[in-house]
């Protein structure tokens, strides 16, 4: 589950515009966190079956069911968004994994277990001596270090700059563009003539706006009349964002975009 969130990571850093500057070092510190996690409840898991005890799942264990707790708690209180189409589903997202982390616990806690671990004919290292404990480590912590390594790179170099930042400004805003597949769509043909609250005096920004004058874009939004088709228009920048940025398109985007 951990190493799928990273494989998650991975997977929309490098299809995506790239990870917005105000977000890529805690996004790599969170992937380097979850990755060092997998690692050690995947040894645990390791000295678990071979009857060398429970202590490092345990560990593991726990802290992951701190990590959870901590990061519901900022999700409540400041990284959830009331306007969020995914809020529910975020929400469910975390309540399983703090079940399924709690239900981890719970088995490694299980008398069964500590029965099972004190019935042992000799109490085993913790990794076997020698090579075989050498291979065994390699066969956990090189697939982890990997992707890791991997994943910390994508982040940390893919998407074009310019976009990535372009990102970061919309991201600043609480805009969501997430749906469009990247920070910016193509235009949108502007308001006609048989559309309703359509006025000519506005034509001319409208036609200028739509061929990458965001300074025009704002003059629709500020001297249209509230909830008219120019404004709705010159608020999205066109119909190159998904949502309104109310007046701030040259601000986010530049005097001028091809």
């Amino acid at each position: 589950m951990l190493l799928l969130s990273v494989v998650m990571v991975l997977t929309g850093a490098a299809a995506g515009p790239g990870v917005a500057p105000a977000e890529r070092w805690s996004t790599i510190v969170g992937v380097v966190l979850t990755s060092g996690l997998a690692a050690l409840l995947l040894l645990g898991a390791v000295c678990l079956l071979r009857g060398a005890g429970r202590t490092l799942l345990l560990v593991g264990t726990w802290l992951q069911v701190g990590v959870v707790l901590i990061t519901i708690a900022w999700w409540l209180g400041e990284g959830r968004r009331p306007d969020e189409s995914s809020t529910t589903a975020t929400g469910a997202g975390l309540l399983l994994v703090l079940l399924l982390s709690l239900a981890q616990a719970g088995a490694a806690h299980d008398r069964a277990v500590g029965r099972w671990l004190a019935g042992s004919v000799q109490p085993q290292r913790v990794l076997p001596a020698g090579r075989a404990g050498d291979r065994v480590l390699a066969a956990v912590l090189v697939p982890v270090a990997t992707l890791a390594l991997a994943t910390v790179a994508v982040v940390a170099i893919a998407g074009d700059p310019v976009t990535a930042a372009l990102a970061d400004g919309l991201h600043t805003t609480g805009v969501d563009v997430s749906s469009s597949g990247g920070p910016l769509g193509r235009p949108a043909m502007p308001p006609a003539p048989d559309q309703p609250g359509w006025a000519a005096e506005f034509a001319p920004d409208a036609e200028a706006c739509f061929t990458g004058s965001m300074g025009a874009c704002d003059d629709l939004y500020w001297e249209s009349a509230v909830g008219d088709v120019h404004e709705q228009y010159g608020s999205t920048c066109g119909g190159r964002l998904t949502e309104s940025v109310d007046g701030g398109c040259a601000a986010l985007l530049g005097a001028r975009i091809n």
